[in-house]
């Protein structure tokens, strides 16, 4: 992802300049075949240094960021998961359906103020690595989201009565035993 980020990033500096006098710095260098040492040796040279920031810019910034990136971001992180778990397409649009939402509006919530700090003082050649210093534990929240039970499903299991439940798992031809019967009390588990 990183190079994609990278690369979004570079889009977004040449896109939205914050100073009048960085965008001839950014956007008036020759054409380079590797785009990421052309945004580290940019930033180096500090020319996007002078002028005063744009806060205009830099809202519209972090809007497109925030409008583009995240629910990118968001689809193929809950795509991806549901295809290791091994779910099926079925379940994957089920998953995604209830913890989008949830997800969206907490990026919203974080997010903004982290790529506010970002783009404002971050140089260019360090704006991933920030990125992904931040992101370790918005990938934490996210996989906690993503391991949680819907509340829908969590109600709709334990509305079915037991009995149905075992049979369902006997006709599957799996085992079912009790902790019952291998600790002397509890509750059914499948093995």
């Amino acid at each position: 992802m990183g190079p994609f980020l990278a690369r979004w990033n570079y889009f977004l500096e040449r896109r939205f300049p914050l100073r009048q006098d960085g965008a001839k710095a950014i956007t008036g260098a020759p054409v380079v075949q590797n785009v990421q040492n052309a945004m580290i040796k940019r930033a180096q040279n500090s020319g996007g240094r002078t002028g005063n920031v744009s806060l205009t810019a830099l809202a519209k910034r972090v809007g497109m960021d925030q409008a583009c990136m995240a629910p990118f971001g968001l689809f193929v992180f809950f795509s991806s998961m549901g295809i290791m778990e091994g779910r099926s397409l079925p379940a994957i649009r089920q998953r995604f359906a209830d913890l989008y939402g949830p997800a969206i509006k907490a990026n919203w919530t974080v997010w903004p103020l982290i790529q506010f700090v970002n783009f404002r003082f971050m140089p260019l050649a360090y704006r991933v690595p920030f990125q992904a210093t931040c992101g370790v534990f918005w990938t934490l929240y996210i996989s906690l989201l993503n391991s949680s039970e819907p509340a829908a499903a969590v109600q709709q299991e334990e509305k079915r009565p037991e009995v149905e439940k075992t049979r369902e798992r006997e006709q599957d031809g799996q085992r079912v035993t009790t902790v019952e019967e291998r600790l002397g009390r509890g509750r059914k588990h499948t093995y």
